[in-house]
């Protein structure tokens, strides 16, 4: 299943905390849109300084360019804009997975797996002061960039993902972010319906509530599951907690090598 979002209806997720903290790292999702090539783009993750126009990472439907690339990009306190596109397009009630790359000096964004059409650009702007997370809209001064179809399986990382390398590949081809690099799962939403908003490994507290009242969605592509997968989640030790990871992982009957 998924979490159906409309933009007439100003439907989002938001979190009042930043997921991202360092400068390279991986977000990736299942997108369904209703809407392609009009007037407004639609964002399907950002963060950044909220009520501001600038210091945001957004990865977003471009809805608003011809042929509906899949786009991710940064805007700086200073206003330097750096976006990537892809070459291939989102087309409407499709499901699409979508993967945007940070690795401090460049950003890719690739559709669908499609490495042979990603998109790259230099990276000049770092945004700073971030304060919260969204799914589904920018936050601005007045808010805007409305999602208007379904997500699912939002999952961020810690690590820049390589280029042409098998995470994005494995993600686009049904695999479960659980079993893409486990240990750098910085955040794993798998978006089942609207009361799954808890992600399911976190490693800083994220807490995200909905805002105008979106609905289960429709089942995107069929995920794979690693079998016998487990964790244990510890409270960190900077309130009250043990001194260990907030997350550690462990999977079962691993194939050798």
């Amino acid at each position: 299943m998924s979490i159906n979002l409309l933009d007439t209806s100003s439907q989002y997720l938001h979190d009042t905390s930043h997921v991202i903290a360092g400068t390279s790292f991986t977000v990736a999702a299942w997108v369904n849109t209703t809407r392609v090539y009009d007037s407004d783009a639609q964002a399907v993750f950002y963060c950044g300084k909220a009520g501001t126009a600038t210091s945001f990472y957004m990865l977003w439907v471009g809805s608003n360019a011809a042929g509906t690339p899949l786009r991710w990009g940064s805007i700086t306190d200073l206003g330097a804009y750096n976006i990537a596109g892809t070459a291939n397009s989102m087309s409407a009630n499709t499901w699409h997975h979508c993967c945007g790359i940070e690795r401090g000096t460049d950003r890719t964004v690739v559709l669908d797996g499609d490495w042979a059409n990603k998109g790259i650009h230099g990276v000049t702007s770092i945004p700073t002061g971030k304060t919260a997370t969204e799914i589904g809209r920018r936050d601005i001064a007045t808010p805007d960039l409305y999602m208007d179809g379904m997500i699912g399986e939002l999952a961020v990382w810690t690590a820049a993902f390589a280029d042409s390398g098998w995470e994005v590949s494995a993600l686009a081809a049904g695999a479960s972010p659980l079993a893409v690099r486990p240990a750098e799962l910085q955040l794993y939403m798998r978006l089942q319906d609207v009361s799954m908003l808890k992600p399911i490994l976190q490693t800083e507290g994220h807490i995200f509530t909905a805002s105008g009242s979106p609905t289960t969605g429709a089942s995107h592509p069929a995920i794979s599951v690693p079998g016998g997968l487990g964790y244990v989640q510890y409270t960190p030790a900077a309130v009250g907690g043990s001194a260990v990871p907030a997350i550690m992982r462990y999977y079962r009957n691993r194939r050798a090598g």
